[in-house]
């Protein structure tokens, strides 16, 4: 179900980012900047493609949802135990030095 509308998703796209792809989206822009180029980064350390580290529409999800620790983290679709083993250390320091979750005041 999208978390803006609450309507069912379809297509893949849509039910990584828990949104369909039309409906408002909640992210600080200066997060998802910071993310797009840690990826980068990480990419170019392990010898990857970019998305093998994490989709485009994971990060908008973790920009999104700006999870606070691992078991957070692992809600978001795309990330699972070996990607946060991987990169969820880098991920949640980068998310912890960012802008305040969506629920902060």
């Amino acid at each position: 179900m999208c978390r803006v509308c609450g309507k069912g998703l379809h297509a893949p796209a849509e039910r990584m980012l828990g949104r369909h792809e039309d409906c408002p989206s909640r992210y600080d822009e200066d997060l998802l900047a910071a993310l797009h180029t840690w990826r980068t980064r990480a990419a170019e350390s392990a010898g990857l493609p970019e998305f093998c580290i994490f989709t485009d529409s994971a990060l908008i999800a973790i920009a999104e949802s700006c999870p606070r620790n691992a078991d957070q983290l692992a809600e978001v679709s795309g990330v699972g135990p070996a990607k946060i083993r991987k990169y969820g250390a880098d991920v949640l320091a980068l998310l912890a030095a960012g802008t305040p979750g969506p629920d902060a005041s």
